[in-house]
């Protein structure tokens, strides 16, 4: 095993965990634990994470847990501050909550709520959820009236947290959310489409400048990366892997900002013509390059992606390693057993089920 191997496999893990039957939860957090994973992500795509959560924390009383995420916006504070305390104490205190904007379309289209100003609204309501989650702010948070959000919790005495505070973590894609969340959160979740050299660029100077804002050290901000990641020695078969979920994101006008930063802007751009124009999906992952398949999606031999992800622990703090996503379950196991054999403190060929979440 190299260096690097030996360092990506001691690192601290999390996993997605897919909703679904109770039995399937239970297997799953068991194969998960065995593999040496600390903790599960639940992510909200239509349900809320919060009955996959719970199944998890009673199937094991080890493994952390966390929203992977929720999106913020789609119900009131109160009813997200409460939800989180409940996780919180039936896990005994291994819940984090996870939260981030989602994009527009999922907002406005899908759930029917505003949008506007993503960050900002998204920075008062971590502030506000904060502190309706720490033990000595609850009694200070009265009637709040932001630009955003107002709540009146005047004579109200909310379920006390079993520990002083339920840690926050917000999920970003560009630097301005990113140094947001550097300024107000207990932790980072980055995006899927984040790659090596996004992190150890562009979201390490935008953290180091949140921080700095908001007088804070980097020891009071875990960042987790996620990373997709196909271990092959066929690099011609995992790009052709890699682009299959690619144009989920990159054919997201929102998103252009991201891709322009990394010299990616055209291929995007390609791409939202193609998915607006009806194009099928397999024509759409046909024009996805091999510089957008290298640039958002660690491609290799073992030692390879071993040697990138090493790097990148150099920024961060804990990882979730998944396949490319989109691919039909035969592929995405063959990935998965890579991913656990090779890289997970476990070393066992166990099924890690990949995620989707939203972010922005």
């Amino acid at each position: 095993m190299s260096d690097d191997a030996a360092r990506v496999r001691a690192a601290r893990h999390w996993a997605f965990l897919a909703q679904g039957r109770l039995a399937s939860i239970r297997g799953e957090v068991g194969r998960l634990r065995d593999a040496g994973v600390s903790g599960v992500l639940v992510p909200q795509i239509f349900a809320p994470p919060w009955a996959a959560l719970g199944a998890a924390a009673a199937c094991d009383d080890d493994i952390e847990l966390a929203s992977g995420i929720a999106m913020a916006f789609v119900r009131s504070p109160l009813e997200t501050a409460m939800a989180a305390l409940d996780l919180d104490r039936l896990s005994g205190g291994r819940f984090t909550l996870g939260l981030g904007s989602s994009v527009r379309a999922w907002n406005v289209d899908r759930f029917g709520v505003e949008y506007d100003r993503p960050v900002s609204r998204l920075r008062e309501l971590v502030g506000l959820v904060k502190r309706m989650v720490t033990l000595d702010e609850q009694p200070r948070v009265g009637r709040f009236e932001g630009e955003f959000w107002t709540v009146d919790l005047d004579g109200i005495r909310l379920p006390r947290p079993i520990r002083p505070t339920l840690p926050i973590t917000v999920a970003p894609l560009r630097a301005a959310m990113t140094e947001m969340a550097a300024e107000v959160a207990d932790g980072i979740l980055g995006h899927p489409v984040w790659s090596p050299r996004w992190i150890t660029g562009e979201m390490r100077a935008a953290v180091d400048r949140g921080l700095a804002r908001a007088e804070r050290q980097r020891s009071d901000l875990r960042i987790t990366a996620w990373l997709r990641v196909a271990i092959t020695d066929d690099i011609e078969q995992g790009r052709a892997d890699a682009r299959v979920g690619i144009p989920f994101y990159a054919s997201l006008r929102q998103y252009d900002s991201y891709f322009d930063a990394l010299g990616l802007g055209p291929d995007a751009r390609r791409l939202q013509d193609l998915a607006e124009a009806g194009a099928p999906a397999a024509d759409q992952a046909a024009a996805v390059s091999d510089a957008m398949a290298d640039e958002l999606v660690i491609i290799g031999p073992p030692d390879d992606v071993a040697r990138r992800i090493a790097a990148v622990l150099d920024v961060v703090d804990d990882v979730c390693i998944t396949p490319p996503n989109g691919l039909p379950p035969e592929r995405t196991r063959v990935y998965d057993t890579a991913i656990a054999t090779h890289l997970l403190p476990g070393g066992a060929a166990v099924s890690l089920d990949g995620g989707a979440s939203g972010h922005a």
